[in-house]
């Protein structure tokens, strides 16, 4: 039974808090699938956010936190107008667009950066099953407040409100609703 699977397509996703650095736990992925030859396709919602035309909310890119709130602003008004899952819809499609002849991509890893409402994660169970992994990173409040400020140069209160802003009630991400799912 193990040789049915060895060289399994994978999708795994990411689930994290605002502040965590993803791209230290992507190159930690993408260097131990190595190993077994695996290539490794990053898929960022965020930039399927970016190129999504029916949204009102543009995303400005000049400043770590202009891009961070815009995005977070854009993916809020297109869960509101659509779906909840709706970013994950298009994910599945790029990896759908990879393959050929519908058949799965045999050593290759899908990356998702990074799912943030339960729906989004649904979505991906129904259709990848077993074949889909999802992972929780976290880190200190502390330590995300740092990284914003010291590695993306956003002062104190600005990170303190976007950090809040991603806690809010009425906010359409579900990021802390997710971590159960894990």
């Amino acid at each position: 039974m193990y040789d049915a699977y060895k060289d399994s397509e994978l999708i795994i996703g990411l689930v994290a808090p605002l502040g965590v650095n993803i791209n230290i736990v992507e190159d930690i992925i993408r260097n131990y699938i190595k190993q077994f030859k695996y290539d490794l396709h990053t898929i960022k919602l965020s930039d399927i956010i970016k190129k999504l035309p029916y949204k009102r909310q543009e995303v400005v890119e000049d400043t770590p936190y202009n891009r961070i709130y815009t995005l977070m602003e854009a993916g809020n008004e297109l869960r509101k107008n659509t779906k909840n899952y709706i970013l994950t819809m298009y994910a599945i499609l790029d990896i759908y667009r990879k393959r050929t002849n519908d058949q799965p991509l045999k050593k290759t890893a899908h990356l998702i950066r990074q799912f943030k409402h339960p729906e989004e994660v649904m979505l991906f169970r129904r259709v990848y099953t077993h074949g889909f992994f999802l992972l929780g990173i976290n880190s200190s409040y502390a330590n995300r407040l740092k990284y914003l400020k010291k590695e993306l140069g956003i002062n104190k209160d600005s990170a303190k409100f976007l950090m809040k802003k991603e806690h809010s009630a009425d906010y359409l991400q579900r990021l802390f609703s997710i971590n159960h799912l894990c």
